[in-house]
């Protein structure tokens, strides 16, 4: 009997414990406005909220010991879905210079490593390499070396014109013709 006491004593002395723990941590949580318990918790109320974390053009991964501060900490946690929120218009920024600069995306990795600390890693490609496109690119240049050289066939002819301006050509053949002697030896 003094054994089934001891246990019967033991399973509510837990049972008080585990009451008054749930009670500390339902206020913390309540305090905080979280409806979360643990980094599990927290990691699905993120990926519910925020479509970043499940989108295919683009990864988004969090740092487990960065969560397991941002349970605890609310400055870490407003940081985190601070970014977190930011990061889809941010990527419409990239997307649109990227495409400025006539290059695509090819990855883009994004890492929450801690509080303050992110990592973007971006892989593009400039360009395209089909065949059409440099066809293109060398008809371009083609297109430019055949204006360039009309632009000089033009500025040497329009340069020769300068020089013969004012003279006459046939006078000049004559005054030559005049002063010009046959030399016979």
């Amino acid at each position: 009997m003094a054994i089934a006491g001891v246990n019967n004593y033991t399973t509510y002395a837990n049972y008080d414990t585990d009451i008054l723990q749930n009670k500390k941590n339902t206020n913390n949580k309540q305090a905080a406005g979280r409806t979360y318990g643990d980094v599990r918790g927290y990691r699905t109320y993120l990926t519910g909220k925020y479509s970043c974390l499940t989108n295919s053009d683009y990864s988004v991964s969090i740092n487990s010991s960065l969560l397991e501060k941002a349970v605890r900490d609310e400055k870490t946690s407003k940081w985190l879905e601070y970014n977190l929120s930011l990061i889809p218009k941010v990527m419409d920024n990239i997307r649109s210079k990227v495409a400025a600069r006539g290059s695509r995306i090819l990855s883009c990795s994004i890492t929450m490593d801690g509080y303050d600390s992110m990592t973007t890693i971006l892989v593009t490609k400039y360009g395209d390499d089909s065949e059409t496109a440099r066809e293109k690119s060398e008809e371009k240049i083609k297109k430019i070396k055949e204006e360039k050289e009309t632009e000089e066939k033009e500025a040497e002819e329009r340069r020769l014109e300068e020089l013969t301006v004012g003279y006459d050509i046939d006078l000049i053949d004559k005054v030559l013709d005049i002063h010009a002697f046959d030399q016979k030896i």
